[in-house]
């Protein structure tokens, strides 16, 4: 075997054995305390290494509930899956735009300014609300790739009916920055083949 072959193959083999931290549950509310009502001042939750990560939480009677997921550097969001929903009221409202607050009145909302919204309830359950977030109720919204990149989005969820427990997996992936080990090592091998 080629000596730039085996390079390679040593740059893969150290990829996939290297430990990839599994997250959890990242925010759940009845212990990390209430999500914020202020759009402006949002709950603040980090997510973990590749896998899921849960956010557990209720919205009540008329509440607005406002949390900035931050994706960190080389990882990213291939889902968001309903895990949860128990309520009398079938349909609850989602929405999240960039950036670190939630940067429109919600009394006179501007759908233009979201990266994605959703109608979602339990007939959703286990399912991504990615496409129906991107879809945005028929709205010109900004739209998201999927997956979403490294970076700061703050969700809007409101429930206007019953009180509803909801729990949200972010499910990440190892994003384009954590390839660029792989690129670097291809590099190094195909440098020494020309040797």
């Amino acid at each position: 075997m080629p000596r730039s072959w085996l390079c390679s193959l040593c740059v893969f083999a150290g990829l996939a054995s290297a430990p990839v931290a599994r997250a959890g549950v990242v925010y759940n509310e009845p212990v990390d305390g209430e999500i914020s009502g202020d759009r402006l001042v949002p709950t603040s939750i980090t997510l973990g290494g590749a896998g899921d990560n849960f956010v557990v939480f209720a919205v009540s009677l008329g509440d607005l509930d406002f949390f900035t997921v931050t994706i960190p550097s080389g990882l990213a969001v291939s889902e968001l899956v309903l895990t949860d929903y128990e309520s009398d009221d079938p349909v609850a409202f989602l929405a999240f735009m960039p950036g670190a607050v939630f940067n429109d009145d919600t009394d006179f909302p501007n759908p233009a300014l979201y990266s994605g919204l959703a109608h979602f309830g339990a007939n959703e359950l286990g399912l991504d609300l990615f496409p129906s977030m991107q879809a945005g109720l028929g709205f010109p919204v900004l739209g998201f790739p999927v997956p979403l990149p490294a970076g700061q989005y703050t969700f809007w969820v409101q429930q206007i009916g019953a009180i509803t427990s909801i729990g949200l997996n972010f499910v990440t992936i190892p994003g384009p920055s954590a390839f660029a080990g792989v690129g670097l090592g291809w590099l190094v091998a195909r440098s020494g083949r020309r040797r």
